[in-house]
């Protein structure tokens, strides 16, 4: 897996860096306890010059347990929220007291959690919907959206859209979040 500055030019949010080109992300070390239930990746960013690697900063990111195990693990919910269909800018609330009148009143439907919805809905999120925390993964989860990392073939891949966004979210390298610089090499 690979990331690359949106722009071609990495601005390290470190003073002491400056502004680079030919930077790059990628992961350079997988360690998997399958009997600990977990599963560890160290990122690295780094920038070619004269054909040497250069090291702008690293992060390792460490995923653990088991899903229905709360108490020893890395779970942690993923929330989202999406536009209210039945949402009414001009519904008066004075006009009714029911329930079901004052669901018309709230424009988006909030703090709903992802992985909850979409078993109930076919996998599929509703017309408008914002992932507004990525959450984190268990061992047992983060093992479905790695592809790759074997002897056959080592370059691990993320191809789930979810997964790559959680990573772009979540990963920090020099203080930053990657996602605000960064998108995978397609």
């Amino acid at each position: 897996m690979k990331l690359l500055p949106k722009n071609g030019v990495y601005n390290s949010p470190m003073a002491v860096q400056g502004k680079f080109e030919n930077v790059f992300i990628e992961d350079r070390e997988i360690t998997i306890k399958r009997n600990e239930n977990f599963l560890s990746v160290k990122f690295v960013m780094f920038y070619l010059k004269d054909e040497k690697e250069i090291i702008l900063g690293s992060k390792t990111m460490e995923f653990c347990g088991l899903e229905n195990d709360y108490a020893n693990s890395t779970n942690i919910a993923s929330i989202f929220k999406y536009p209210n269909p039945d949402y009414d800018p001009n519904f008066d609330i004075a006009e009714s007291k029911s329930d079901e009148d004052y669901k018309k009143t709230i424009e988006w439907i909030e703090n709903v959690k992802l992985m909850e919805y979409l078993a109930l809905n076919n996998n599929k999120l509703p017309y408008g919907a914002i992932i507004t925390e990525y959450g984190y993964p268990t061992f047992e989860v983060v093992l479905q959206y790695f592809e790759g990392g074997t002897l056959d073939d080592p370059e691990v891949q993320i191809n789930n859209e979810f997964a790559q966004g959680f990573l772009l979210n979540k990963l920090s390298i020099n203080g930053e979040i990657v996602g605000d610089q960064f998108i995978f090499l397609s």
